[in-house]
């Protein structure tokens, strides 16, 4: 049986799963989905803050 060196787990390369990995995997999604809730907040911030300063280079030039 040959091993493979993955985040510190041995995994066998049959394609059968390590049992610590399915541990992972719950951290891995809830990893993922914060991570992109954070770029969907930090994409909303500059978005607005685009706006206001094409509102305000609106009210300056008029």
């Amino acid at each position: 049986m040959v091993f493979v060196r993955h985040s510190g787990i041995p995994l066998p390369l049959e394609g059968k799963r390590h049992p610590a990995l399915f541990v992972q995997d719950g951290y891995f999604v809830e990893m993922v989905c914060f991570l992109f809730d954070c770029y969907q907040r930090f994409t909303d911030v500059i978005d607005s803050k685009l706006r206001e300063a094409v509102n305000m280079r609106h009210t300056f030039l008029n």
